[in-house]
């Protein structure tokens, strides 16, 4: 037996009373490997979060009026949300001061499950997860904490200051592709919208909004070049318009070999400049459910470690 399924049989074959203590099944909803939780007020009112690793956290001011809520604050507003009802639990955001920013509504791009607003890096740190996407399962796992020799597992890396106390909280990790290793963000939000005519061109039968990767534009054109018998799509993204998406057919994480993978073109600058400020180093885009739709992933900020078990084909 491995030390991957013991730490899932020890996670998951608890004793009721300390597996309510510690780990706790999230009411959350996969579409296409994108992540939303499900959560309400105590007072009943819904709230539907978009949830992603390597994003912000926020709520469209709708939301805020709607809990009746007034934003404080002076260039930035933001809120803090009540508490949630006992059995739409979800815990509240992490960093921040537990303070979400109210951003307009008209910045909203889609509406599958009309959202509140998105619960990002700030949600997720200092804390461990499992996101099984084999059942589309999110557990928040307390205080169980992972051993750092567990096999399978990538080393997440952190900004952090002068004295190592992290800045930020977008983990960076590596994946190797053709031999090469390359670092990425670890991200569980990375989506595209694609669009009708590359959406007729896939036809694989799955809808034109899901999960997906990201990869430098440099890095993207050298491979399509050099692999033309990769299976690539033109003008595909809406999000991006006009950007590109090539399937990659074989990457390894963590030991683990999945493919295809899709990745969507995106220039240099959004990885190399802007993400790349907030992480512990350069990174090459990011790693999304297009990629880890073939795992089982437990993640811990404490540990700074990501564990993967690879699905069953």
């Amino acid at each position: 037996m491995t030390s991957l399924n013991k730490l899932f049989i020890f996670l998951f074959c608890l004793p009721g009373f300390l597996l309510a203590q510690t780990v706790r099944k999230l009411p959350a909803q996969f579409h296409e490997a994108l992540i939303y939780v499900h959560t309400a007020t105590e007072d009943g009112t819904p709230l539907t979060f978009y949830t992603d690793t390597g994003g912000g956290i926020f709520v469209y001011d709708e939301t805020a009026k709607k809990l009746g809520l007034t934003p404080e604050g002076d260039q930035y507003k933001s809120i803090t949300l009540p508490p949630f009802s006992e059995n739409k639990w979800i815990p509240h955001p992490a960093g921040n001061d537990g303070r979400l920013w109210v951003i307009p509504d008209n910045k909203k791009r889609f509406h599958l499950f009309e959202e509140a607003g998105m619960f990002g890096a700030f949600w997720f740190q200092d804390r461990r997860w499992t996101i099984d996407y084999g059942t589309s399962t999110l557990y928040f796992l307390g205080d169980v904490s992972i051993s750092p020799e567990i096999e399978h597992s990538a080393k997440l890396g952190f900004q952090v200051n002068d004295a190592g106390a992290r800045t930020t909280n977008f983990p960076s990790f590596e994946v190797t592709i053709g031999g090469e290793n390359y670092p990425m963000l670890f991200d569980t939000g990375a989506m595209t919208l694609i669009k009708k005519a590359a959406h007729q061109t896939l036809d694989d039968g799955r809808p034109a909004f899901r999960a997906t990767s990201f990869l430098v534009a440099s890095l993207f054109d050298k491979w399509h070049t050099e692999h033309p018998d990769w299976q690539y799509i033109a003008n595909a993204d809406s999000i991006v318009d006009g950007e590109a998406m090539l399937a990659v057919p074989e990457v390894t994480i963590a030991g683990h070999t999945v493919g295809p993978v899709w990745f969507t073109r995106r220039a240099d600058k959004n990885f190399h400049e802007y993400m790349s400020q907030w992480m512990d180093r350069k990174v090459e885009g990011a790693i999304g459910g297009s990629a880890f739709r073939y795992f089982r992933i437990t993640l811990s900020y404490p540990e700074a470690l990501a564990v993967f078990e690879k699905l069953a084909d």
